[in-house]
């Protein structure tokens, strides 16, 4: 994998140039373009789930900060799971809610979009008229730039099968959440795990159970990465090389590095254009969402 680090010293050793200002012209490149890729391919890598309670005769629902793109909301009581459908347009939002309606479950939802940066905030319909309900949201989320060296203090110990690393010497912070976790020991399965949660100074969760053997005292590092395929992850550094050497006017290294990105684009929209590898998956249309006899009905008013 391909850490932040190493990132910034493949840039710095491309260009011979380890001066503070491209130093730091290399991170704001990498970051435009992470997030320029991530666009391209539908942020898959980002998306994200939270849940809200519903609240009974509210309409509107503040959405987190991160949203940028809605994939799928669901109201659940637990059990049932009732998707809703999405309506795109002000113009017919407005015309659905000229008569006021409530119901437990409400069936669609509408986007108000805020521009630029800062989340957004959901409409239901018809207005929940119950507070038993949950609402989920599935959705593609923003990207923090990425700027954070390695964490490396003390040691940690990690058990086989578990989850749980255990650390000595260290402080790890909530900000973690969300980077990347290597044993550097030799002793240890050279695996990279994602972090999903900070329990303590010492104590840290990760997404995926341990795979190595249960060890002590190993080194290791906490490491900020591009969310992308492994192969792609050099996509960013090109994108800033390139940048870097047309603000130099070198076209001939210019000409070089933006062939090297748009050609990785390239090369990952057709390994990445399908989600499985098997040729006989079909794609299939997608048609117009109804509502089966289940969903509740109860408490519409008009």
């Amino acid at each position: 994998m391909l850490t932040w680090d190493n990132a910034v010293y493949f840039c710095q050793k491309q260009t011979r140039d380890d001066s503070s200002d491209s130093k730091t012209y290399f991170k704001l490149m990498m970051n435009h373009y992470y997030k320029e890729i991530l666009a391209i391919f539908g942020r898959a890598e980002t998306r994200e789930e939270k849940t809200c309670d519903l609240v009974a005769d509210q309409q509107d629902y503040q959405v987190s900060p991160d949203f940028k793109r809605a994939i799928s909301f669901v109201v659940t009581d637990g059990t049932t799971r009732w998707p809703l459908q999405e309506v795109e347009s002000q113009e017919n939002w407005n015309y659905i809610n000229r008569i006021e309606q409530t119901s437990s479950v409400p069936r669609l939802f509408f986007i108000k979009p805020r521009l630029g940066v800062g989340g957004a905030v959901v409409e239901l319909y018809p207005i929940p008229s119950s507070a038993d309900y949950d609402l989920i949201m599935v959705y593609e989320a923003t990207t923090r730039d990425l700027a954070v060296d390695a964490y490396t203090t003390g040691t940690v110990s990690v058990t086989h099968d578990d989850a749980t690393v255990t650390g000595d010497g260290t402080t790890f912070i909530d900000s973690m959440i969300g980077r990347y976790f290597n044993i550097t020991s030799t002793t240890g399965d050279g695996l990279w795990y994602r972090i999903a949660d900070r329990a303590s100074d010492v104590s840290i969760e990760l997404e995926n159970y341990y795979d190595g053997s249960t060890l002590a005292g190993l080194s290791y590092q906490i490491c900020e990465a591009f969310a992308l395929p492994e192969e792609m992850q050099i996509l960013p550094c090109y994108g800033a090389l390139f940048s870097y050497y047309g603000m130099r006017k070198d076209t001939t290294q210019e000409a070089k590095y933006y062939k090297f990105y748009t050609g990785g684009i390239a090369d990952a929209k057709r390994e990445y254009s399908n989600k499985s590898r098997n040729p006989l998956i079909k794609r299939f249309s997608h048609r117009k969402l109804t509502y089966p006899s289940y969903f509740p009905q109860d408490g519409i008013s008009s």
